[in-house]
């Protein structure tokens, strides 16, 4: 420690978050005018937030700051505030506020559609203003909002329709006051298309024939899997497949010798993980063998 002359008594309260330290494993940190070489004390702070601080140094008038340091996660956090070197003296009641945020949603794992608005939410602590960007892994992908006031807590973000799909990306929430530093992060979120899907075929006007094998077919985009029902008229007759890979487009459907035969079918078509679907837009009809090539 490069101060040595003289000492500066410090005690009172750290807050993290907003409240007292109330764990294990925090140690405050003062450091002198010449940056993080000019370290002066080291204190650990204990579970009811109050700390003792023997700070050194040598000539009166220094600033000296204060890092809160978490020694269980290795991360260490900017606080507000200073103090001002007075050597052989006592200061009471100096409460340290940690600078902190920590980003609340999205939370992670959700999946979020292209086109669609999400909320992106976060809690500022001795934090004034605020920069949101967007992650994907570890690439920067685009600065969401280059300066929010950090009280609101909040900041709708429209995502656009041209994104690539992943379950990798992360939002960032950091401040941008002058001389301070604080960020937070959302753990990994899924951004996948806005869902669609077209059922191709039957799409009316086909006569399938029992104990055959058609091709029920699709364009879906932003669907993993999809549901196909059948419909006689407006009653659900039978569930063809409770889950299929919508990628593939197509399911090859033999109809059963047991089905009843008509000529008002429809197929329904559903994403098994968003709520959309698409039916028939006109009846088509299921006949006997003797019917084949009608």
């Amino acid at each position: 420690m490069k101060g040595n002359q003289y000492n500066m008594v410090a005690l009172g309260k750290v807050y993290f978050e907003g409240k007292p330290v109330n764990t294990n494993g925090y140690y405050l940190g003062s450091i002198g005018p010449n940056g993080a070489n000019d370290g002066r004390s080291l204190s650990p702070v204990k579970t009811d937030g109050t700390y003792f601080a023997t700070v050194l140094g040598n000539t009166a008038g220094e600033t000296v700051k204060f890092k809160l340091i978490n020694s269980t996660k290795g991360k260490t956090f900017d606080v507000a505030g200073i103090l001002v070197f007075q050597p052989d003296s006592l200061k009471t009641g100096l409460d340290i506020k940690a600078r902190s945020i920590k980003v609340t949603a999205p939370a992670g794992g959700t999946v979020i559609r292209m086109g669609t608005a999400c909320t992106i939410a976060w809690e500022a602590y001795e934090v004034n203003n605020v920069k949101i960007e967007l992650f994907k892994g570890s690439k920067l992908l685009s600065t969401i909002a280059p300066s929010v006031h950090a009280g609101s807590g909040t900041y709708s973000w429209k995502i656009p329709g041209s994104m690539n799909t992943g379950n990798d990306y992360q939002v960032k929430v950091s401040c941008i006051d002058p001389g301070a530093t604080a960020e937070g992060w959302t753990n990994v979120f899924t951004i996948k298309p806005a869902p669609s899907i077209t059922l191709l075929s039957p799409n009316g006007g086909e006569v399938w024939q029992v104990k055959q094998g058609y091709n029920i077919t699709w364009r879906s985009t932003g669907i993993d899997n999809v549901r196909i029902e059948l419909y006689k008229g407006t009653i659900l007759e039978t569930v063809i497949s409770t889950g299929t890979p919508a990628g593939t487009g197509k399911y090859t459907w033999t109809i059963p010798a047991n089905q009843s035969q008509g000529a008002n079918y429809k197929i329904k078509i559903s994403g098994v993980d968003a709520d959309i679907s698409d039916t028939s837009d006109r009846v088509f009809s299921i006949t006997g063998p003797s019917a084949r090539g009608a």
